[in-house]
């Protein structure tokens, strides 16, 4: 990726307040993604970002994160249910 590149980034798991954890193993806590998101920055390694949280909780991955030019969306905010139609 470079300076111009957009991307989209797609998490899903179960999450809670400030974290999302993956195959119920691996964890992303909300100071992790600020940091990726802000030495992606500072390396100038995007011009637009889209991340897309997919979890109970999912909003609060992103309270942490500063760098510009991301829209962050969120399935539910803290202390509410993100259901999914079928097995994990």
């Amino acid at each position: 990726m470079s300076k111009g590149s957009r991307f989209l980034m797609y998490l899903d798991g179960h999450g809670g307040d400030g974290y999302t954890k993956m195959q119920d193993t691996t964890y992303l806590l909300d100071f992790e993604m600020a940091k990726i998101t802000r030495e992606m920055n500072f390396l100038n390694r995007y011009s637009e970002a889209f991340l897309i949280s997919d979890s109970c909780g999912a909003v609060t991955l992103y309270e942490k994160i500063e760098a510009p030019n991301m829209i962050l969306l969120g399935s539910s905010s803290l202390n509410e249910k993100s259901y999914s139609n079928g097995r994990d």
